[in-house]
């Protein structure tokens, strides 16, 4: 069984509930899913950096890589024994994400592997190009095993992606944590209603958003309630 832990389940703006990032637990390897401003200080808080193995960047806005490089410099000056590894969808995404490094740890490659996400075959994405921010990479990832996925949306305002995947890929127990809008006018990321009539079909969870602000129609249940899925 797969487990995930959510360090933030917070918007870019909503300071409150931390930068969206979660720790996924496959078969005692642990991935670490975005590393925005504040997540570096939560694994810290919570003691949760040296078991980390893998990092998986979803896109380049601040509040999903703006820790990352204090991260990886902590991992590698204080973490003995274990050399943290970054898993790239595709080359030119990993050749961004080195530049970016670049700024602030001059050669990331004495600190941190390069791996691409073929070599590990039970994860997926999907390429959700633009469709956060007009010409933007983003990335949504997949974790599977024989009867089971969990899929992360990382940040999208188009869900049509998320299900047409899930139509040819889902599993007997497939759960999806999707970022989410309670504004119809927002663009950035998928408006809950185009979530909610999926609900019938797959355990559906909703992130990167300020609780408080969800309807009162609202029925598609949110990370932040659900005291399982937090660290």
């Amino acid at each position: 069984t797969m487990d995930i832990q959510f360090l933030g389940t917070g918007g870019a703006f909503d300071y409150q509930y931390g930068n969206s990032s979660a720790i996924i637990d496959r078969q005692g390897e642990r991935y670490l899913i975005d590393c925005g401003h504040d997540v570096y200080a939560t694994l810290r808080e919570k003691s949760t950096i040296e078991p980390i193995d893998y990092v998986l960047i979803t896109h380049f806005h601040a509040d999903h890589v703006g820790s990352l490089s204090t991260f990886i410099l902590y991992h590698h000056l204080f973490v003995k024994g274990k050399q943290l590894q970054i898993l790239y969808p595709e080359k030119a995404f990993k050749d961004k994400l080195y530049e970016y490094l670049c700024f602030s740890l001059q050669k990331p490659e004495k600190f941190i592997a390069f791996i691409p996400m073929q070599n590990r075959a039970h994860l997926d994405f999907v390429n959700t190009y633009g469709k956060h921010v007009s010409g933007m990479q983003t990335y949504s990832y997949v974790f599977y095993e024989e009867d089971e996925l969990i899929f992360y949306s990382g940040d999208t305002s188009d869900a049509d992606p998320t299900f047409d995947y899930l139509e040819d890929h889902a599993k007997p127990s497939t759960r999806v944590f999707h970022d989410v809008t309670f504004d119809q006018t927002n663009g950035s990321h998928t408006y809950y209603k185009e979530l909610t009539p999926y609900q019938d079909t797959y355990q559906l969870y909703g992130y990167h958003c300020d609780p408080t602000q969800s309807p009162a129609d609202n029925t598609l249940p949110l990370v932040y309630h659900q005291a399982d899925l937090l660290m």
